[in-house]
């Protein structure tokens, strides 16, 4: 009998270290972007923590994807463990009670010397309470094809201002050739690149609860997007063939995130000689909406969010976020990560420019209430009519307009 309760005893203490191990859900966007670097941390992070496992679901496409999706899942009971949320994309998540608020997981220690400082906190920082740990953040740059701007111009300078741009790019277009002189990625996901333009010239997204860039600063952005057709004969293109295009060499200057620096990098090789500059015209009053993503609790299982904690501060901190940039162009988000990481920007210039436009960094503006989705898709086909050159002889017009049917929804 006591050999039978032993044996019993060890067969329910092996079944018991067997049901220890916690599987976690994990869903991100951008998988050409972050595959590489969500694989290297999910490797990193089960090594010290053998009795959590990741399991990646298929990447969100993009961060309305990644938003709408979770949504939904909150009514069926789908939801993964652990999302990446866009940092525009958080609000809508609290105002429906699906996120969870991190504040009680933080030690003082976490605060004070593993850099989940105040400032870190304050993209995902809603009602006082932290609803996300931003991830990995970005700014807007200019990549230039070095070798097709000096056949274009005869000189090695680059273009800094938008009309040095356009010019740049009119002369490219005049190549005897299929090369493109520009592209805006005026398609990226919320608006981003709408919004660096008003931000740029000190102006606002929203003001007092209403849509505010029908200004003087929204109209100098609206006849820039005029302009990149008119005067820079920019193809209206989709995104991923504007991407791959540049990569083969086609395109000589394409504004978009730095988070597509190590996408780039990797494409182009030794095609042509790919260097970096700053956001054009940014007055001394203006900003550039911080770009990015925050990682967020969904579970409401009490086990395992202490097991998606543990992976939330890990790929957040002193050691997982340095990871960051080795894989991306983007910046950590982690004060100590980013002092941890030393020498690394000391022979990587393209990575600098985006941390030269720090002083300029500010929120990426959320469309309040719920229809926040809606507002972003009506801004877009708005704007497009502009760049596509259907209306870009009406441009003040559209942005009427556009302001008027985004206010509707608010």
């Amino acid at each position: 009998m006591k050999k039978q309760l032993c044996i019993l005893g060890l067969f329910a203490a092996f079944v018991g270290s067997a049901c220890a191990e916690t599987t976690l859900v994990v869903q991100y966007p951008y998988g050409e972007l972050f595959d590489g670097l969500h694989k290297k941390l999910a490797k990193d992070f089960e090594i010290k923590n053998p009795d959590i496992k990741i399991k990646f679901r298929a990447n969100y496409e993009n961060y309305e994807d990644a938003s709408q999706k979770v949504m939904r899942e909150a009514m069926t009971n789908q939801l993964p463990d652990v999302s990446f949320q866009g940092l525009n994309r958080i609000l809508p998540l609290v105002e429906r009670e699906i996120a969870v608020p991190l504040d009680s997981f933080l030690t003082n220690e976490d605060r004070t010397k593993n850099g989940f400082n105040a400032s870190m906190m304050s993209p995902a920082h809603f009602s006082n309470q932290t609803y996300g740990l931003p991830f990995a953040v970005s700014l807007p740059v200019v990549y230039f094809n070095k070798e097709l701007v000096k056949q274009a111009t005869g000189n090695n300078q680059l273009p800094g201002t938008w009309q040095e741009i356009f010019e740049t790019a009119a002369s490219i277009n005049a190549l005897k050739g299929s090369e493109k002189g520009l592209y805006f990625d005026w398609k990226v996901t919320g608006n981003w690149l709408w919004m660096s333009l008003v931000m740029s010239q000190g102006g606002k997204i929203i003001k007092d609860g209403k849509i505010a860039f029908n200004t003087p600063e929204g109209e100098w952005a609206i006849n820039q997007l005029a302009e990149m057709h008119t005067k820079a004969g920019m193809p209206n293109l989709q995104r991923r063939s504007a991407e791959k295009s540049f990569g083969a060499g086609n395109i000589g200057i394409y504004v978009t995130s730095t988070s597509n620096l190590g996408y780039f990098t990797r494409t182009i090789g030794d095609k042509f000689t790919l260097v970096t500059g700053k956001f054009p015209n940014i007055k001394k009053n203006g900003k550039l909406p911080v770009g990015g993503n925050a990682v967020v609790m969904l579970t409401k299982d009490e086990e395992k969010q202490q097991a998606a904690w543990k992976y939330i501060k890990y790929i957040t901190g002193p050691v997982g976020n340095q990871q960051v940039p080795h894989f991306t162009g983007y910046m950590p988000s982690n004060k100590v990560a980013n002092v941890n990481l030393g020498s690394f920007y000391d022979d990587k210039p393209n990575h600098l420019t985006a941390v030269s436009e720090l002083p300029w960094m500010d929120t990426w503006v959320t469309y309040p209430g719920r229809n926040s989705l809606k507002i972003t898709d009506i801004i877009a086909d708005e704007l497009e009519s502009v760049v596509s050159g259907e209306r870009a002889d009406e441009a003040k017009l559209v942005l009427k307009e556009m302001t008027e049917k985004a206010n509707r929804l608010l």
